[in-house]
């Protein structure tokens, strides 16, 4: 009885349907669950001490790992003239509107860092030149507008390494070496000898050590999973529901050929 009912037109439609529900409740669960644990991440990167960023990044990975994401690393080398890019349309740490100015430097094995240096309110920041140390928080590639048109001395829309390499490829080659970049790049927090031309700038990761648990994200996944099981309960109440009454009917089939039985025998 259980499979002829399961087997129906309209039971396999349920069933499809409770299927793609589950899926459903369980990929936004897992999401969830995932977003918690990048947070957390984040707040143990924005809590390490300071590293080099050699010791953090790998320039042949193209991304920065979850992990340290908002970590504070320090840079030490020198800037490379004519690498410097303009990132249109950002803000001071004011609130005020300017451009973000981003600098190449070459460290000691010949990496090229990608340092966000600070806030401009023209298009004439000042020149940076010379050796730099610094400390700043790393920050992922600007993926949003991926199909933002890079001209050559025009300010960018994003902060990103194909972006970056696009406008800085003469400056930061050299002749028969490959060119090795670190992903993402470093927001300056502090920095030597300090640019007074340049306002500072708030980090978007990593900015507040002090981030709560996220707990909202792991009630939200708890959430998902009841909202699974709550479909699983009601798929089961109508087959238990569909089974009783084909029992129902199925008894009362018998009753009745019983008693046609009865009345075939009297007459």
């Amino acid at each position: 009885m259980i499979t002829r009912t399961l087997l129906s037109g309209r039971w396999l439609l349920r069933s499809a349907l409770a299927v793609g529900a589950i899926v459903l409740c369980l990929f936004a669960a897992t999401w969830q669950w995932e977003r918690s644990q990048q947070q957390l991440a984040a707040e143990q990167a924005a809590l390490a001490e300071p590293a080099p960023v050699g010791e953090v990044l790998d320039p042949s990975d193209p991304s920065v790992p979850i992990e340290s994401l908002g970590r504070q690393v320090t840079v030490a080398g020198q800037y490379i003239a004519g690498a410097q890019s303009l990132i249109r349309s950002r803000l001071s740490k004011g609130g005020e509107p300017g451009l973000w100015v981003v600098n190449g430097i070459r460290t000691a094995d010949g990496t090229v860092v990608a340092a966000l240096r600070g806030w401009s309110p023209n298009a004439d920041p000042p020149v940076a030149e010379g050796s730099v140390s610094l400390t700043g928080r790393l920050q992922p590639d600007e993926n949003f507008y991926g199909d933002a048109p890079i001209s050559e001395g025009q300010p960018l829309v994003t902060i990103t390494q194909a972006g970056l390499r696009k406008q800085w490829e003469p400056p930061i080659t050299r002749a028969g070496q490959d060119v090795l970049m670190t992903p993402g790049f470093v927001a300056v927090t502090r920095i030597s000898p300090v640019d007074p031309g340049l306002g500072m700038l708030v980090p978007l990761i990593g900015t507040d050590p002090e981030i709560d648990y996220p707990l909202r994200n792991v009630l939200y996944s708890l959430q998902w999973l009841v909202f699974a099981g709550f479909v699983i309960v009601i798929w089961l109440k109508w087959l238990r529901e569909d089974l009783a009454e084909a029992r129902r009917d199925s008894e009362e089939d018998a009753v009745r050929e019983v008693q046609s039985d009865r009345v075939n025998l009297h007459s």
